[in-house]
């Protein structure tokens, strides 16, 4: 059986409607057993047929002192909180999934569908040690962290072993630090060991994202239905961010990612009430 863990964070401007249509594109398109464990602040009125825990929101003091008071990283921190807190735990039962909410599965796979190796965003000949975004600088730590010299955090789902990310966090102690590591770059950097990883290309056939505009790598347009349309086309993941979610246009009257997403996904999953 497959378990896919996804931490997640406050309740999200469109109501949780992401972990909604991320569960019915799971038991619409994966066709092998699988269980959902969701750790959240709070759990969704709606949601049914999951392990969900309640966990109260984390911070840690050593950070607050450091950044003087300020919560600057806690969605960061209390993903790191969530995570560490599953794999210490009875519900974590070797190597598990570690999914997003605003994911789709566009495609029937099984849990060989899912790549037992991470792609990557930047090879060794794009070594970016000086990113200046919040989520940037969350890599730089991992790069100091872990030694890698790729940039793991594609926002796909990737698969995990407990027993390397409990290593991870007791020899690195995320609560130490003023801004904390991106998971995927730090364990991918301490714990895979080939020479050299495929990078994600423009052009491939595993994830479309929509982030309200095109220009990263397997970032596409959206503001017509046909470009979405384009761009889904022989795809395994859909991914998105607030932006592209809440994209409009003149050309469009409303959200048009949110309609293609009710429309890819109409009918109710058994994870609903």
């Amino acid at each position: 059986m497959t378990t896919f863990f996804l931490p997640l964070g406050v309740k999200s401007k469109w109501e949780d409607n992401e972990l909604r249509y991320l569960l019915r594109s799971l038991e619409t398109n994966f066709t092998d057993e699988f269980k959902v464990v969701i750790y959240a602040q709070k759990k969704p009125d709606w949601l049914i047929n999951v392990e969900c825990l309640e966990i109260p929101r984390y911070y840690p003091d050593n950070a607050l002192r450091l950044n003087r008071g300020v919560k600057a990283y806690e969605n960061y921190f209390d993903t790191l909180n969530k995570l560490k807190t599953f794999v210490y735990s009875e519900s974590c039962d070797g190597g598990f999934v570690y999914i997003y909410d605003d994911i789709l599965l566009i495609k029937k796979i099984d849990a060989w569908g899912i790549l037992n190796y991470p792609q990557n965003v930047f090879n060794d000949k794009h070594f970016i040690h000086n990113l200046s975004s919040k989520h940037g600088r969350t890599i730089n730590t991992a790069f100091n962290t872990s030694g890698s010299k790729y940039n793991f955090e594609t926002h796909l789902p990737k698969y995990y072993y407990a027993e390397n990310m409990r290593t991870m966090f007791e020899k690195y102690p995320f609560d130490k630090l003023n801004i904390p590591y991106a998971i995927a770059t730090t364990y991918f950097g301490l714990y895979l060991f080939q020479a050299t990883l495929p990078p994600l290309q423009e052009k491939n056939d595993y994830k479309a994202g929509f982030e309200g505009f095109s220009g990263r790598v397997g970032v596409y347009p959206q503001d017509i239905i046909e470009q979405i349309n384009e761009a889904v086309e022989g795809k395994t993941w859909v991914n998105y961010n607030d932006v592209g979610l809440w994209w409009n246009t003149e050309k469009y009257n409303g959200f048009l990612l949110q309609d293609w997403i009710k429309n890819k996904f109409p009918n109710k999953s058994k994870f609903e009430i």
